[in-house]
């Protein structure tokens, strides 16, 4: 899992006991500790990302939200006087 030629590092003090039970687990899977240790901050960092973007919703609220995204946009007078003050601004804009 390790990659060849990384260039960044990670240093982080555990307690005795912490450590010993890291290098067990890593043992157990196989693993030296490094590649132990960064499968599992992949792992548990994708996992708190995923929470932000993915939901479920049952039967009854799926339907309430399909309906929100499929009503007719409207176009809201704050959001129209930003975008133009945005486009006169000397900020630069992607379009």
């Amino acid at each position: 899992m390790a990659q060849v030629g990384t260039e960044s590092r990670l240093n982080m003090r555990v307690a005795p006991d912490q450590k010993a039970l890291i290098e067990q687990a890593a043992a157990a899977r196989g693993l030296d500790v490094t590649a132990f240790v960064l499968s599992a901050a992949i792992r548990e960092a994708e996992m708190a990302l995923t929470e932000r973007t993915y939901f479920v919703l049952d039967a009854e609220n799926y339907d309430r939200f399909r309906a929100l995204l499929d009503r007719p946009v409207q176009e809201k007078p704050e959001v129209a006087a930003l975008r133009e003050r945005v486009k006169t601004s000397k900020w630069v804009v992607n379009e």
